[in-house]
């Protein structure tokens, strides 16, 4: 690539010198030889100037796409690593079983699966790509409700005797604690709701729940006393009066 851009610096200082003594070659300059001489070496050297600005130019950009590339693939990499290992410590909770089930009272179990998803913490923050973030993102949510889904289906079954597994918690055989921690904090939902600026109202007004929904439109028009689908109908009135 350098031998490509010096190539390529050279062409243009000869292109350049040519056009310029094509230019200047029934001028006063030319006349006598010293004249002369000195203009080629002026012309020279500014076209030697302006090849190698062009060149280093050219040199900032390659580096420049080659560094973007290979924040790409880094990224790439850690992006397809992290959710295989969400993945996997998911399996690994479950059991990889087809239907939910309450997960083993292992501490083994507890502790493989809380490691898998603190490397799992540790390993995204090397996405650095915008688009692979939010692609992470997504498979952060998908996951988080799995493990929440778990959780709360079996809350009754995560007993004492569930947890203490050993006669006592000296045994060694317990449910780690910190275990506990990272799995129901990865459970727990705390990102920002992407329900926040939508407009439900105004989605109903474009008439999206067809007149046999009677069940929806019923349970919608109970709402505020009644107020909350009056608003839906005044909006539709002015901004849908043809949607149908």
């Amino acid at each position: 690539m350098q031998l490509l851009m010096f190539i390529l610096g050279c062409l243009v200082t000869i292109i350049v010198f040519l056009i310029t003594t094509l230019f200047f070659a029934d001028s006063a300059f030319f006349s006598s030889p010293p004249s002369y001489l000195a203009t080629i070496q002026a012309i020279g050297s500014i076209a030697i100037a302006g090849s190698a600005i062009v060149a280093f130019s050219l040199y900032q950009r390659t580096i420049h796409r080659h560094l973007e590339e290979d924040e790409f693939k880094a990224s790439e990499r850690f992006l397809d690593e992290s959710i295989m290992l969400i993945e996997r410590a998911y399996e690994t909770f479950t059991g990889n079983a087809v239907e939910m089930e309450l997960p083993r009272n292992s501490r083994l179990l507890w502790l493989t699966t809380a490691r898998m998803i603190v490397r799992f913490e540790k390993m995204k923050k090397n996405i650095t790509v915008p688009a692979h973030e939010d692609i992470v993102g997504e498979h952060v949510e998908f996951w988080r409700y799995q493990f929440y889904a778990i959780l709360d289906a079996y809350k009754g079954d995560l007993t004492f005797e569930y947890l203490q597994v050993g006669n006592n918690m000296y045994d060694g055989i317990e449910i780690d604690r910190r275990s506990i921690a990272v799995i129901f904090d990865f459970a727990k939902w705390n990102g920002p709701d992407v329900l926040a600026d939508i407009d439900d109202q105004l989605l109903f007004a474009n008439r999206i729940v067809q007149p046999d929904q009677s069940g929806v439109i019923r349970f919608l028009q109970q709402y505020r006393d009644g107020a909350y689908w009056d608003e839906i109908l005044e909006i539709q009135e002015r901004d849908y009066p043809n949607s149908w």
